[in-house]
């Protein structure tokens, strides 16, 4: 279960790490518990991912449906 999540997270730390002094990093929206269970509910305890199909997610839209997190499905 680390294994996976740790890759969601990091597949959200290689697309949002910058300086915020210069980009646009929805901290806010990362830090989010609602967010953590959000990427939590694409783990699939049964089976793993691979580290090529995750992607990143999208903090903006915590709270929403988990219809729109589809990105983070593994195959």
């Amino acid at each position: 279960m680390v294994a996976e999540v740790m890759r969601r997270i990091f597949a959200d730390r290689a697309a949002y790490l910058a300086d915020p002094d210069y980009s646009n990093v929805p901290v806010a929206g990362l830090t989010d518990p609602c967010y953590a269970k959000e990427v939590f509910a694409t783990v699939d305890s049964q089976r793993a991912s691979s580290s090529k199909v995750i992607k990143a997610g999208n903090p903006h839209t915590c709270g929403v449906a988990a219809s729109t997190a589809t990105s983070r499905k593994p195959l």
